[in-house]
């Protein structure tokens, strides 16, 4: 019994249980682009995306420059195979999008909401011409301000 407990910490991930449904999320940046040009991008993606099966639920985000969609899965499903799903489909939908749009990219729910949008904000930032300089003072000031 006692050997069994020293092992607990050593143990797999994977054999602890999550509450959280499996996700992906697709997400997008589109410079200085209004919250509702971005709306229209980000209905589109989650149209096409809605095709995909075993999806318990589809949210979405859109800002000043960026977009986001989520989609929760059931637990059962295969995540890499949902993730070739939604490639093949981005991939489909990519000539019906800006071509100043960034690649709508995948991510796991490793990210938290916070820590999404300061990526989106660094990555429509890297689109424009500014020195590394400025884009390192802004992550500094920004992204790493925590409270």
């Amino acid at each position: 019994m006692i050997i069994g407990a020293a092992f607990i910490p050593v143990l797999d991930v994977r054999f602890k249980p999550t509450r959280e449904l499996p996700q992906l999320t697709v997400q997008f940046s589109l410079f200085g682009a209004s919250p509702s040009i971005i709306e229209e991008q980000t209905s589109k993606i989650e149209g096409i995306l809605g095709k995909i099966s075993e999806v318990k639920s589809i949210t979405s985000t859109s800002g000043i420059g960026f977009g986001r969609v989520t989609l929760s899965f059931d637990k059962r499903a295969d995540l890499n195979r949902k993730r070739y799903e939604v490639s093949m489909l981005i991939r489909q939908l990519r000539g019906n999008l800006p071509e100043n749009m960034s690649y709508p990219e995948m991510v796991t729910n490793n990210i938290d909401d916070e820590e999404q949008t300061i990526f989106m904000m660094l990555l429509a930032l890297s689109k424009i011409k500014i020195s590394k300089y400025s884009l390192i003072l802004f992550s500094a000031n920004h992204a790493f301000c925590r409270k």
